[in-house]
C-alpha cells in the first residue's frame, strides 16, 4: 500500500527537471488534491496510465521512446511503478509493441 508521504517524495523528484513544463505547472496548481486522487487510485488499484506519446529516434540506434510527460506518469516512474503501467498499456493495445513499430517503420531518407 502506497502512502501520501511515498507519492509527494516522489513528486519532489519528477518535478526537479520538470519544474516550467506545461504539464508540471498545471499539476502543481492542485497538487495536493492531485497527489491524493492518486493515491486513492493506486491503492484502490483503479489507477490508469493517461496517453502519452511514443516516438522512433534511430540514433544511437533505432529504438522507441515513451514520452511521459504527463506528472502522474512521471511519478509512477519515480516510484518504480511504471513498468507495470507500461503492462497494462500493452494489455490494452493503447500502444504498439517494439515488434510492430519497428517492423512497420518507413525508413526516411
Amino acid at each position: 500500500m502506497l502512502t501520501y508521504k511515498q507519492l509527494y517524495g516522489s513528486y519532489l523528484k519528477c518535478r526537479k527537471n520538470k519544474r516550467n513544463t506545461i504539464n508540471q505547472l498545471a499539476f502543481e496548481i492542485d497538487a495536493e488534491q492531485n497527489l491524493l486522487r492518486l493515491e486513492e487510485e493506486l491503492n484502490a488499484r483503479t489507477y490508469r496510465p493517461s496517453r502519452s506519446i511514443c516516438f522512433v529516434v534511430d540514433r544511437p540506434k533505432l529504438r522507441e521512446i515513451f514520452d511521459r510527460s504527463a506528472t502522474r506518469e512521471s511519478i509512477m516512474s519515480y516510484l518504480g511503478h511504471f513498468k507495470h503501467a507500461n503492462a497494462y498499456r500493452l494489455t490494452q493495445n493503447l500502444v504498439p509493441t517494439n515488434g510492430g513499430l519497428l517492423n512497420d517503420l518507413p525508413v526516411l531518407s
